[in-house]
């Protein structure tokens, strides 16, 4: 059911009033050579020009509403969503008018309104218009056509986009059949169901025919493309993701690996996409405890997201703490500091000084110091937090027994046992209370 700009699946308008080699056929056929050439300003110019003469046809007529859809596809092409949608809403009315509700050729129409509010990402909007598109087209086409296969696809991928994997799952395994049947299909649109059903199947929990099915999308790729084909970059890192999270991490750190040298040999080594890439291969190595392995990759992580969003950007927060942790396990003090640093600048910037996030990357901090030995360093940091602590739980909550403890053997660390003192009792109240509450002695 795609439709192309200026080549659209749709029926032919009506013959024309002043022969084939009309105003208005003169307008679609210099519009389409303007698209294929990439001159879009002039094929956006003879697109409204068609759009004028089709006016004058009449309101049922479907040159119109062929015009206003190459227009709109147009527009889609160019990023101009708001006026493609605009489009391709009073073309699917006028077709409504026209040839009423249940005509196949809305099926078109409303396939391409879902292409745009999918690359939108507006994917709740999509649904409907998916759904509407599939029952006509399945009533007009029968089951098996390789339209009503497009849009079993599409559906599926709007539903895998919400979470709704179980309303995905049915129809990709539609999808599939109908193409695996059809001796006509694509070999890379089958890869690619299989790599989305696949996947499917992971977030379903079915590990067993997600990796039968993720194996099977890349070995149709590999001997349709090559094995270095980009396109395998998602395929192998989604494998790798669906064996890493069965704690197969020795298999999926080749898989890791090639994804990320396919990715780099085809977008460079400084390309945002690389980012995923980057953070599964630093997660694996964490979980395999080679903590500097981890960090050399978290940290090419972190300088792409910089430099994506922009160095201060409160998503930065979080990541230079991550780093600072890596560090700070490898016995990186200085290193580490660093990075907790960084990370509180960032967070306080974003969610201010009492932000919940920022009491925690305070706390992460002064235990670095407490690792390091710097105890005077540690002790306003501990005092800051425990404040931010009491003035959103309360004096009284039982979380705080920790960080009052955890405080007080600073104190006692610097010699300042009357203080330190204080703090335990204030702990042991706490707990006092609470088991009182309980019904405890």
């Amino acid at each position: 059911m795609r439709a192309a700009v200026c080549g659209l699946a749709l029926v032919a308008g009506q013959a024309s009033e002043a022969g084939p080699q009309s105003k208005y056929d003169a307008a679609m056929e210099a519009a389409a050579r303007a698209f294929a050439e990439e001159r879009l300003a002039d094929a956006e110019k003879q697109l409204k020009v068609a759009v004028s003469l089709a006016e004058g046809f009449g309101k049922n007529d479907t040159r119109l509403t062929t015009a206003l859809a190459n227009l709109a596809a147009l527009y889609h092409k160019q990023g101009r969503f708001a006026e493609a949608e605009q489009l391709y809403r009073r073309a699917i009315a006028l077709d409504e008018a026209a040839l009423g509700s249940e005509n196949p050729r809305l099926a078109v129409a409303l396939d391409n309104l879902g292409n745009l509010y999918q690359a939108q990402e507006k994917y709740a909007q999509a649904e409907p218009v998916y759904q509407r598109a599939l029952a006509l087209a399945e009533k007009a086409l029968g089951p098996e056509h390789a339209g009503v296969t497009q849009l079993l696809n599409s559906l599926a991928d709007v539903y895998r986009a919400q979470g709704k994997f179980a309303r995905a799952e049915p129809l990709y395994r539609r999808a599939l059949a109908n193409w695996e049947k059809s001796r006509g299909s694509d070999a890379l649109d089958i890869a690619r169901l299989m790599n989305n059903l696949g996947a499917t199947y992971r977030a379903l929990g079915d590990a067993k025919q997600a990796e039968q099915l993720l194996r099977s999308s890349i070995a149709l790729d590999e001997k349709t493309l090559g094995a270095e084909h980009p396109r395998l970059m998602n395929s192998v890192n989604n494998l790798a993701e669906l064996l890493q999270a069965q704690g197969r991490l020795a298999e999926a750190e080749p898989l890791y690996l090639r994804a990320l040298a396919v990715a780099e040999k085809a977008l460079g080594s400084g390309a945002a996409s690389l980012g995923p890439l980057l953070n599964n291969l630093s997660s694996l190595y964490h979980a395999r405890a080679n903590y500097a392995q981890a960090e050399t990759y978290y940290s090419r992580f972190l300088l792409l997201r910089a430099q994506e969003l922009g160095r201060n950007h409160a998503a930065l927060g979080l990541m230079y703490n991550n780093l600072a942790a890596l560090a700070h396990r490898q016995g990186k003090y200085e290193e580490a500091e660093r990075h907790y640093k960084r990370g509180i600048e960032i967070d306080e910037g974003a969610l201010g000084g009492e932000h919940p996030t920022v009491v925690k990357d305070l706390d992460d901090l002064a235990t670095l110091y407490i690792d390091w030995g710097k105890y005077a360093d540690a002790e306003p940091l501990m005092r800051r937090a425990l404040a931010q602590h009491q003035r959103r739980l309360g004096l009284h909550h039982g979380d705080l027994v920790l960080p009052l403890e955890n405080y007080a053997a600073v104190l006692r660390k610097l010699g300042r046992s009357d203080r330190a003192e204080e703090m335990e009792r204030h702990a042991a109240a706490i707990r006092s209370q609470a088991r009182r509450k309980k019904g405890e002695p």
